[in-house]
């Protein structure tokens, strides 16, 4: 209740800090209880910091769209996380800003730039798309399985004019339907905060105007 009224009362963000994930599910649950606002559910890698595992694409997708939507979005956000994913190393702002990808049928993205814009966003090209984080080029089409989406696309360009975006069925290999736009994040996180000399937290995308509330400050310590 203290969390969803100082949301309104402030107009800041809330970040609400457990000290362990089952508190952070129960909390995440119970918050419908108190207000009709979104409640963000930012997670932690499920690796220890010392094992140097990527995470699960699915954790890295959803990731992503909680610092997407810190970057994109005006309304304060009430934001619940652990500890541990506080303390996580991410993409500074300025860099994961500009490895994020829109695409809308109509732009005009050079096919061969996109291709390397997509390696350099560490999605690994195979002959077949058919996991989180992979690409594959036939033609003028470019599939990919983007890796905050339960959707595989599948992008027809006409020389350097995207045409058409569908979303595809990866085992028959046929369009499902039409949609006017993708979001492609980052294929990978681990990989790509390695090669920055700077890191950043999510206290760096959510800024000055951010009020901190600890929930069982002795699970925390």
């Amino acid at each position: 209740l203290i969390a969803a009224l100082a949301l309104q009362a402030t107009g800041k963000h809330v970040l609400l800090l457990t000290g362990a994930s089952q508190e952070e599910i129960r909390l995440f649950h119970d918050f419908a209880l108190f207000t009709d606002r979104p409640v963000v559910d930012f997670p932690s890698w499920e690796t220890l910091p010392s094992e140097n595992i990527p995470p699960s694409p699915d954790i890295v997708g959803e990731r992503y769209q909680v610092l997407k939507a810190l970057q994109t979005s005006s309304e304060p956000q009430l934001i619940l996380t652990s500890l541990q994913a506080c303390l996580q190393r991410l993409i500074p702002p300025s860099i994961f800003k500009d490895l994020y990808l829109t695409l809308k049928p109509g732009q005009c993205p050079p096919f061969e730039k996109l291709i390397h814009q997509l390696l350099a966003m560490n999605y690994q090209r195979r002959p077949v798309a058919s996991d989180k984080g992979e690409f594959a080029v036939r033609g003028g089409i470019i599939d990919i399985f983007p890796v905050s989406s339960p959707d595989l696309f599948r992008l027809e360009f006409w020389g350097d004019e995207l045409e058409s975006l569908r979303i595809y069925d990866p085992v028959g290999q046929k369009s499902i339907k039409q949609v006017d736009v993708a979001d492609i994040p980052p294929g990978a996180e681990l990989e790509l905060l390695n090669q920055q000399a700077i890191q950043a937290t999510i206290l760096d995308y959510l800024g000055p105007k951010t009020l901190v509330i600890f929930d069982d400050l002795l699970a925390l310590e």
